[in-house]
């Protein structure tokens, strides 16, 4: 049977439009037809589109599943440490000296972000290659 298409999420996450990428990518993320590196790339974009409307709680939510599915992406834990540190949930932030990091949580996450972006380009059948 036919993958489900993730175009409309990419296009969407490519134009920042965040309520058309929580909508078209939530089709691929709940698609048993979606391909492991897609369902990885559409969490990752929705997750964005929640932290940035929002609803922190949603964004993690969606990095659980992203570590779940793919462990190398291990950036994607200060990331979510982040959220949980800008929610104020101090024990769920992880690492020594979260609250001491708390006031740079947005510089960081944007280059976990990227760094963790660009991972994905190298997805291969569900796995993530290191290089």
């Amino acid at each position: 049977s036919p993958k489900i298409d993730p175009a409309p999420c990419t296009a969407a996450a490519t134009a920042r439009d965040d309520d058309r990428v929580i909508a078209a990518c939530a089709a691929v993320i709940d698609s048993e037809k979606a391909t492991a590196p897609d369902r990885i790339r559409a969490l990752i974009a929705r997750a964005g589109a929640y932290d940035r409307t929002g609803e922190p709680d949603r964004a993690i939510a969606d990095y659980d599943g992203i570590l779940k599915a793919a462990p190398a992406l291990s950036d994607l834990l200060h990331v979510r440490g982040g959220l949980w540190r800008a929610m104020g949930v101090w024990s769920r932030a992880g690492g020594a000296g979260a609250a001491t990091r708390a006031a740079s949580v947005s510089v960081e996450v944007a280059g976990m972000v990227v760094r963790s972006a660009a991972r994905l380009l190298r997805l291969t059948s569900g796995e993530v290659t290191e290089t």
